[in-house]
């Protein structure tokens, strides 16, 4: 958690765009750092909004999975933002070093998804109140 930026109570939802990367075997540790580096970046620097959240994931258990979930309120916040996060990170650390962070990243990974979820309470175990 301490690479997301997840507001309490879980995003606005009720939709989640969830993003899955494979992992590849023996890939190095420069993937984990670059998405320390694209997470803290945007959690010092101005991306981390009410607009703005994510949450990182692993899977356990079956092949290793790197999961990115964010939160929207209906499809028209799934729009792209007007300045993508690649061009977020450009401008925060420059086009030289976002180019490396973004390689890095990807370097870990032999394929990715992307899903809509959709949560639906009345099909949903309930959360117990504390």
């Amino acid at each position: 958690m301490e690479n997301s930026h997840w507001p309490e109570g879980g995003g606005n939802g009720p939709f989640y765009g969830v993003t899955t990367w494979s992992q590849k075997q023996g890939s190095g540790p420069e993937s984990a750092a670059a998405r320390k580096k694209m997470s803290q970046t945007a959690l010092n620097d101005g991306w981390a909004t009410e607009d703005n959240n994510w949450m990182w994931m692993s899977r356990v258990g079956g092949s290793p999975k790197t999961i990115l979930v964010s939160s929207f309120e209906n499809f028209a916040d799934m729009a792209p933002p007007e300045q993508s996060f690649f061009e977020f990170m450009t401008e925060t650390i420059g086009a030289e070093e976002a180019g490396k962070v973004f390689s890095d990243f990807g370097s870990g990974f032999s394929s990715s998804d992307y899903t809509v979820w959709v949560h639906q309470p009345e099909l949903s175990i309930p959360y117990p109140e504390e």
